[in-house]
């Protein structure tokens, strides 16, 4: 399910955060429908989502880089939407490993380009129909690179997600993917598609990488499929933007830093002080009656002559029982302490000012 997003839900939700998208036309019918719901906060036309429609842009949408062929799996497209504190990019791709898609990997290397804190992605169809005999193999090496890439260029705080490939028709489509040399493939791509996205989502798993199924969703959606088998209708594409926002909202990416902030340290603190208020009493209620009763009476009987013995007898007494009564509690306040508070630590430096202020104020 997802919750029903307004302009200022949206906003809320990604301002001053980097958003990109990368994928193939139904990728960019997201990337227009977020901005229309981030500017003006109604359902997209639908003759914005439409090819042509570049020529009248809307929403601050600007075309950065665009291949010369407008048709064919050479081609490609970068465009963003960068306004105050939204910023929105796109990249379409015919394949995981498009040279588009390296050449802005080389511009996050270079810091030429700040990282993304969400990036939302997908590649398959394209991948598993014009690419070559060997296509379908060289689609799981090129996500097992792509993916390598992503871990090793994106911080820990970044999101990604990757979208499973949504149900596609298998009469009468038609599209720029499907050329008439492949047509006989039409009848078995529902099936190459499930394949797909069991592989992806096992795939996200070992790279710990969001997977959403949107498959699953949109199967139920058939209705609001175009005509071309392909494509969706406007209110079906606000139907996944609202998937996506709703994801991104309950992502541990975007919650954790603020929770652990929030609740963790504060959690952490009174457990701790809880546990000491009740160790120091009952200590004291150990310690000093049993000091008083065998000290006591050793020292009126011995005198002052005997303190060189008395001093040490203090402190074989009181050292040992001090430790045994403090040392069943270590074992739960150490892991307890290290449970909370160090998975959280790569995730805690963003909140390090809300920490100290946190601390200085308890």
């Amino acid at each position: 399910m997802a919750d029903v997003f307004s302009k200022h839900d949206a906003r809320d939700l990604l301002s001053n955060k980097f958003v990109l998208l990368i994928g193939d036309s139904n990728m960019r019918a997201l990337y227009k429908d977020l901005l229309c719901l981030l500017h003006d906060g109604g359902i997209i036309p639908e003759k914005m989502l439409r090819r042509g429609s570049e020529r009248a842009p809307q929403f601050g949408d600007e075309i950065l880089e665009k291949a010369a062929t407008k048709v064919g799996r050479g081609y490609f497209e970068v465009r963003e939407s960068k306004k105050k504190d939204l910023w929105v990019r796109y990249i379409f791709v015919t394949q995981a490993i498009a040279p588009s898609l390296m050449k802005e990997l080389d511009r996050l290397e270079d810091n030429r380009l700040p990282p993304p804190d969400i990036i939302v992605l997908n590649s398959c169809l394209w991948d598993i129909t014009r690419w070559g005999p060997e296509q379908e193999d060289k689609y799981k090496q090129n996500l097992a690179t792509l993916f390598h890439r992503f871990r090793r260029l994106l911080p820990p705080s970044a999101l990604v997600v990757w979208t499973a490939s949504l149900p596609v028709a298998t009469e009468r489509v038609k599209g720029g993917v499907f050329i008439q040399q492949i047509e006989f493939m039409k009848h078995s791509m529902r099936f190459m598609l499930l394949e797909a996205n069991l592989f992806t989502h096992n795939l996200c798993r070992v790279f710990g990488f969001n997977f959403l199924d949107l498959h699953y969703y949109m199967q139920y959606q058939l209705n609001r499929r175009t005509n071309d088998g392909l494509h969706w209708e406007p209110p079906a594409v606000r139907y996944i933007t609202n998937i996506l926002l709703t994801h991104f909202g309950l992502s541990p990416a975007t919650l954790l830093v603020p929770l652990t902030a929030t609740l963790l340290v504060p959690l952490t603190a009174t457990l701790l002080v809880s546990l000491t208020a009740t160790l120091v009493p009952l200590t004291a209620t150990l310690l000093v009656p049993l000091t008083a009763t065998l000290l006591v009476p050793l020292t009126a009987t011995l005198g002052a002559p005997h303190w060189p013995l008395l001093v040490p007898l203090t402190a074989t007494l009181l050292v040992p029982l001090t430790a045994i009564s403090w040392c069943p509690s270590l074992p739960l306040l150490v892991p307890l302490t290290a449970t909370l508070l160090v998975p959280s630590l790569p995730l805690l430096v963003p909140s390090l000012p809300l920490l100290v202020l946190l601390t200085a104020t308890s």
